[in-house]
């Protein structure tokens, strides 16, 4: 069923000067849930936006903020080497100081035996 050219332009008229009949075709056409689901959707999309826009923005500051960590993590790093380096010398230092003592102890062994040496000498004469 067709209609005619009159009609379409009265069906048309009607649509545009006449709000409850517009609404009765919209109703019967479904637009009415089709609208509504779309402004649901275009809320829903609009919150997405904000959400990821606030991630985006999160993201920003954590790339900033893992940056400057990792300029901190270079710099105990600098630091714990030389820090290793230097405890290195002090053992080092540490060794030497075993080692000289060492000497010292067996020389004051040496010289306590020759004084024993002496008193018996002493003790002969």
């Amino acid at each position: 069923m067709s209609l005619s050219p009159e009609e379409k332009r009265r069906f048309l008229k009607a649509l545009d000067e006449d709000e409850e009949f517009r609404l009765a075709v919209v109703g019967l056409l479904g637009i009415t849930d089709v609208k509504s689901s779309l402004d649901k959707l275009i809320e829903v999309t609009s919150r997405l936006v904000t959400i990821t826009e606030g991630i985006v923005n999160g993201l920003g500051d954590l790339t900033k903020d893992v940056k400057e960590l990792k300029e901190i993590n270079q710099r105990y790093e600098e630091e714990l080497k030389a820090l290793r380096e230097e405890n290195n010398k002090i053992w080092l230092e540490i060794k030497a100081l075993r080692e000289g003592q060492e000497k010292l102890w067996q020389e004051v062994k040496a010289l306590r035996e020759n004084q024993e040496k002496l008193w018996e000498a002493v003790k002969h004469l």
